[in-house]
């Protein structure tokens, strides 16, 4: 099985609800990777074009611009390693319509809530694989 470290991960945290911001970075310093919480989606744009992160996690509801708008913003960016940013969409949803219109806008992952230690620590080395694989290819 590839090692992945962790350690080295950058993770930008877009998520409007205080509480759900304090557990997904909780949960991601605790798998060893460094993480960066942003309230909403123009806070995370300007995070992203100033920063580099190798991952996001995005919540679907938020203010202004919500988790999709988000993503595909995202994808137009002009910097490849930007647009191509792996992004897992984090929601308290998954009925079908939610999930399809998160895979069109652009989403890598689908992480329903509540997350876990472990749901979150799988679903970051899937579409770190994922990633490590199409730059390979």
């Amino acid at each position: 099985m590839e090692s992945y470290a962790l350690s080295r991960l950058r993770v930008l945290i877009v998520e409007d609800d205080g509480f759900t911001q304090q557990l997904l970075r909780a949960i991601v310093k605790r798998l060893g990777a460094r993480a960066k919480v942003c309230a909403d989606g123009p806070s995370a744009l300007a995070a992203v074009s100033s920063g580099t992160f190798d991952v996001m996690l995005v919540d679907w509801q938020m203010p202004g611009m919500d988790g999709c708008a988000l993503t595909r913003t995202i994808r137009r960016l002009p910097e490849p390693a930007q647009a191509k940013m792996p992004i897992i969409m984090v929601t308290g949803t998954s009925d079908q319509p939610r999930v399809l219109a998160a895979r069109d806008a652009g989403v890598d992952g689908y992480l329903v809530t509540p997350v876990s230690p472990k749901k979150l620590h799988d679903h970051l080395l899937a579409v770190m694989r994922r990633r490590s694989l199409s730059q390979t290819a």
